[in-house]
């Protein structure tokens, strides 16, 4: 899929480098609209589940989680696009960006075909099944399922040109959109009314994007295998990851019920704030890395691509996210004292995406570098780990805080294989110290965490701020990892 050998020089490739010069500035600008975007996602969610109440949220949840499922349809062909747009792009010729739009046009038509015959199933099942919570859900899939893989093919096009600014501004609107229909409809008609938004939401979207693509669908056989080759592996990985990231909720909702899926379907949603800030990296760099993998070689682009971005993220992600975990529950205790029961589970889940960060930075460089496949050998041991750990805190009655520390452990184990991927990729000396270092923060950060769980108070202010100050003392023994981290981030600015 990728050649290590430098190809002749060329116009695009001159100026491909996973350094890219202003990419911090791009990440700053990136990350002031991909807040605002998560911040209205993050209040759709906030407040549907003050308007519908924890039973009715639960079930909003689950919906949610069978639309995380549907784009596994398409078997990664949007994923494969990605790597082709740039890839061509960057060998500059005419010849090379022709192909580019007939693979785009090609995953046009291949995600049509399968996002309506999804779209047919989940509505055929819903005539089939006799649970009431099941038959909605599925027949808003049905609905919603078709909409939504439109805009994702889109807005993966735009991202894959670099247009980052219209990109930003369609993720703004979307996100408006969605959550102004969602909520407004869940407060005159109940969940009914929010699924109705969501579609509403959706078709809205699909015209804001109508000109940011090629809409004209074409299958041509040569680009969809090239497509498949490269976006089944990362499909097989997705359905894993998707699986690895909903499989606790679904533990929840088997062993708790709707009720209390809601209630920890929120503390994930709290904690799930800062998971966007490594998708922010990974959307302004992506480009950078797979054009350096493919002119200049797989070796120094990785090395690069692990020293600029997934090491210091790996150093600095962890001390920053244990601050927010310990401030996270006195605040909810103010502010939201009817779900203060996920606020131990919220506490831990946050390192999560910590870890899924360190995953999703280091992800691009093992596809940029031809071994995907690794990947969904990691996710299914990760998926195995997470239900084992879900299943036995309902079992010995441990609480939800362990069903969250399940799915930490579950993502600390894919990053562990991507860094170690990664290492050896960039031949690096010392690859087992490599992965130790960039997992070690994590584990501090995350004992640390639990330990002042245990000796103050969360739920109060004083008893917070106490926390807060043992905690950043106890991050002095990995200060030298940090202040690394911070001099490696701030030299690819």
């Amino acid at each position: 899929m990728t050649e290590s050998a430098a190809l002749p020089t060329s116009p695009a490739s001159s100026e491909i480098s996973s350094a890219r010069p202003g990419r911090g500035r791009r990440i700053a600008l990136y990350a002031a609209t991909r807040g605002t975007t998560e911040g209205m996602r993050s209040m759709r969610g906030l407040l549907l589940a003050i308007v519908l109440g924890p039973r009715a949220f639960g079930i909003w949840t689950l919906f949610r989680i069978f639309m995380r499922y549907t784009p596994l349809s398409g078997l990664g062909v949007q994923r494969g696009l990605e790597l082709q747009i740039v890839q061509e792009r960057a060998l500059g010729d005419a010849e090379a960006i022709e192909r580019s739009k007939l693979s785009a046009r090609t995953t046009l038509g291949w995600i049509i075909a399968t996002a309506i015959a999804t779209s047919f199933l989940a509505l055929t099942a819903s005539f089939v099944v006799t649970d009431d919570t099941w038959r909605l859900a599925l027949r808003a899939v049905s609905l919603g399922v078709v909409l939504e893989e439109l805009w994702v093919y889109a807005t993966t096009y735009l991202r894959a040109l670099r247009e980052l600014r219209r990109y930003a501004l369609l993720e703004i609107a979307n996100a408006t959109l969605h959550l102004v229909a969602a909520v407004g409809m869940a407060k005159l008609f109940g969940l009914r009314g929010a699924i109705a938004g969501f579609v509403i939401g959706a078709l809205a979207s699909l015209w804001t994007v109508r000109n940011c693509a090629p809409f004209r669908p074409a299958l041509a056989k040569a680009q969809l295998r090239r497509l498949l080759n490269i976006g089944i592996p990362l499909a097989l990985s997705s359905a894993l990851t998707i699986a690895l990231g909903t499989a606790d909720r679904l533990v929840v909702a088997a062993y708790g019920g709707a009720t209390t899926l809601g209630l920890y379907a929120f503390g994930v949603s709290i904690a799930g704030l800062a998971a966007s800030f490594a998708w922010i990296i990974r959307t302004v760099i992506f480009p950078d890395v797979y054009g350096s993998a493919r002119v200049a070689g797989a070796a120094p682009a990785m090395r690069e691509h692990l020293d600029r971005t997934v090491l210091p993220f790996a150093y600095l992600f962890p001390p920053i996210l244990g601050a927010l975990a310990l401030a996270m529950e006195p605040a909810m205790a103010l502010a939201l004292p009817r779900y203060l029961p996920a606020a131990a589970a919220a506490r831990i889940f946050i390192f999560a995406s910590a870890a899924g960060g360190i995953t999703t930075l280091g992800a691009i460089g093992v596809v940029a570098t031809g071994k995907q496949h690794a990947l969904p050998v990691l996710s299914a041991i990760a998926l195995c780990i997470n239900l084992a750990c879900s299943m036995l805190a309902f079992h010995f009655g441990a609480g939800l805080a362990l069903v969250a520390g399940g799915a930490v452990l579950a993502q600390a184990t894919i990053a562990i294989g991507v860094l170690a991927i990664l290492a050896r990729q960039a031949t690096h000396a010392r690859p087992i110290a490599l992965v130790l270092k960039g997992m070690l923060p994590l584990a501090w950060c995350v004992a640390s965490v639990v330990l002042m769980s245990r000796f103050y108070d969360p739920r109060t202010i004083a008893g917070g701020a106490a926390s807060l100050a043992t905690y950043l003392l106890l991050l002095i023994p990995i200060s030298p990892l940090m202040v690394s981290g911070f001099r490696s981030a701030r030299a690819a600015i």
